[in-house]
């Protein structure tokens, strides 16, 4: 199994959980993203890890929105799997960070018209959401990178390092 590519939407002040994934879901959309019966969900607990079909999207969401460790969404976007996970640093009704996975495989052969596509829509969730940063590369969990830390880098006033990809930071962050 191949790394992913992974696109980071990240908030420096946290946004209500309701509030962003049904913004996240809504642009996934608008963008050409698609549910199917294929789609699934988790959400994050200490002891269900099993994901589960998605037959009723509002449900999903809110589902994912009331778990105090939120969960994940998968998507079809521009013929490839797209995996939306919603995080928070703490347990609580927020969203510190989303990341949207993309398998290798299906990111390379989708080529470039996949790639404008994901550009995209990194652009459009970073102005709905009001990031202060997004950005996207392959393998970066692989390579050392933690959202957590981007998370404190940010909320710190620090933007540290280029991203190839996908890589827009909010002008108020710029110093």
């Amino acid at each position: 199994m191949g790394e992913f590519y992974n696109l980071y939407v990240v908030l420096a002040h946290p946004a209500d959980a309701t509030s962003a994934i049904t913004t996240v879901h809504h642009t996934i959309m608008a963008a050409g993203g698609e549910i199917d019966e294929d789609c699934t969900y988790l959400l994050e607990t200490d002891d269900d890890d099993e994901p589960r079909p998605i037959t009723d999207v509002e449900t999903v969401l809110d589902d994912v929105a009331r778990n105090p460790r939120l969960g994940l969404v998968e998507y079809f976007f521009d013929g490839a799997s797209l995996t939306v996970t919603y995080l928070n640093e703490q347990p609580g009704s927020h969203v510190d960070c989303i990341r949207c996975s993309i398998p290798q495989r299906a990111f390379e052969r989708g080529g470039e018209e996949l790639r404008r596509a994901v550009e995209g829509l990194a652009a459009q969730l970073h102005a709905a959401l009001r990031a202060t940063r997004t950005l996207m590369d392959w393998g970066l969990e692989a390579r050392g990178f933690s959202w957590r830390d981007e998370v404190a880098r940010l909320r710190a006033g620090q933007v540290v390092g280029t991203y190839p990809i996908v890589d827009v930071v909010a002008d108020e962050t710029r110093g």
